[in-house]
């Protein structure tokens, strides 16, 4: 009986180091995914510019002069009319 009860208290603190050790690596993990979200890069002043098809924008290929875009900030969304595309 005295060795099953040490092999219970053993059993649990093992249990608890585990389910610590997993929730520290679920929370950098968690951490991690949050850093690398467009909604944060948001928040860091970048924006998403969609063209007049309602596309992301990923070059100026998309746009001419005239065209309307649709960025998307942190906090909301600016209309504006495209005056000048150029590439690099």
């Amino acid at each position: 009986v005295r060795r099953l009860e040490e092999l219970g208290g053993r059993l649990e603190r093992v249990g608890a180091s585990l389910v610590r050790t997993r929730g520290e690596r679920l929370e950098r993990l968690v951490a991690r995914a949050d850093a690398l979200s467009p909604l944060r890069v948001l928040e860091r002043g970048y924006a998403l510019v969609y063209g007049p098809d309602g596309r992301l924008l990923r070059s100026t290929a998309g746009v001419r002069a005239g065209d309307p875009v649709t960025a998307r900030l942190a906090e909301g969304l600016v209309q504006a009319t495209v005056t000048k595309a150029e590439s690099r």
